[in-house]
């Protein structure tokens, strides 16, 4: 069998509390920093909950398909009655589960999402271990048109290389948002791989963490063009902004190292896309922010998606950027994510 796409990355079971202002749950900042304090030993009523099929995989694997791509999800799943629903909902949502390794006598992976009144969310999460989700997984994987690897834990780095390794000279396109786990290991670890990447997703803190570079924040006054890109806008409102992140060496680095498409995001400052030519940024779209769960999955599938239907660069930003305002705008990962009519030209 032949895919559009394969999505590599986590399967979870979110379990999504919705919470209430004034029910004894205090939200606070200190320096930059911000917390949420529930009393010990109360019981907190809360608004609403949802169990959900979440993680990276999972997420990107729906938003794919939503976009008109045939999907896969290559991760772990365990073998208990949460992990049988998540399976569920993945195949009523049209995508390929016989690539998923089940883990027997283990818990799905399980993630408790407290979400705030104000859009925020803190996450408690348990992670289901395997030791078979290795790089023999890489043999039998099917044909596809491209990948899309998210965070991948515990046996990431093999997995990698031996993506490295055996589709350097393939035709096919690769996406990755890689996670912590690749930037504790640091950039040189991965040398052989960013050659293999297409378009590498990652946001302004985590590329520095990556690379070791510092980036600098301009306010509007001092910031130019030549800072943040050319401007791409669609046809929607914008927030304004007060800074304005110049990530270029950062972004360079990366080129340099072989990738050939590098964006940069950095929340409310809006997006940044590289391909060694052309710099564009994408400003931030004014929606009201109801859960942030969710966002950067579908920034990238609409990114990823948006290279695939042929699109040039500056709308491949547009619909990452398109997709991520969307999904914030409900509660949960998948909600609200585009349909492939719903996308501009």
């Amino acid at each position: 069998m032949k895919f559009d796409i394969l999505t590599f990355g986590s399967i979870t079971l979110d379990v999504l509390l919705k919470l209430q202002a004034g029910e004894s749950i205090t939200l606070s900042e200190f320096q930059n920093e911000a917390s949420m304090t529930l009393p010990l030993g109360d019981k907190i009523p809360i608004q609403d909950a949802l169990m959900l099929c979440g993680g990276g995989a999972s997420n990107s694997a729906t938003g794919f398909t939503k976009l008109g791509f045939s999907t896969a999800a290559v991760g772990v799943i365990g073998d208990d009655v949460n992990s049988h629903f998540v399976l569920d909902i993945l195949k009523q949502q049209h995508i390929n589960t016989d690539y998923l390794i089940i883990e027997p006598g283990q818990s799905c992976s399980l993630s408790v999402i407290l979400s705030d009144w104000t859009g925020g969310r803190t996450v408690l999460h348990k992670r289901l271990k395997s030791e078979h989700f290795t790089s023999a997984i890489i043999d039998g994987l099917p044909e596809s048109q491209a990948f899309y690897i998210g965070h991948l834990q515990q046996n990431a780095n093999e997995i990698l290389h031996a993506l490295a390794a055996k589709y350097t000279d393939e035709e096919r396109l690769i996406g990755w948002n890689p996670g912590k786990t690749q930037f504790q290991h640091g950039f040189d670890e991965y040398r052989d791989v960013f050659p293999l990447i297409d378009i590498l997703i990652l946001n302004a803190e985590e590329a520095r963490d990556f690379t070791g570079l510092a980036f600098d924040v301009l306010s509007v006054d001092e910031a130019k063009p030549e800072h943040y890109g050319e401007p791409v806008v669609g046809d929607y409102t914008t927030k304004p902004v007060t800074c304005i992140t110049d990530v270029r060496r950062l972004a360079d680095a990366f080129l340099k190292a072989g990738v050939e498409i590098v964006c940069i995001t950095d929340g409310c400052r809006g997006a940044q896309i590289f391909d060694g030519e052309h710099h564009y940024w994408a400003p931030p779209i004014d929606v009201e922010v109801t859960d942030s769960l969710g966002a950067g999955d579908a920034f990238s599938v609409g990114l990823i998606s948006a290279k695939l239907h042929g699109k040039d660069l500056a709308t491949q930003i547009l619909w990452g950027s398109l997709s991520s305002a969307s999904v914030i705008q409900q509660y949960g990962a998948q909600a609200g994510q585009l349909l492939l009519e719903q996308m501009p030209g």
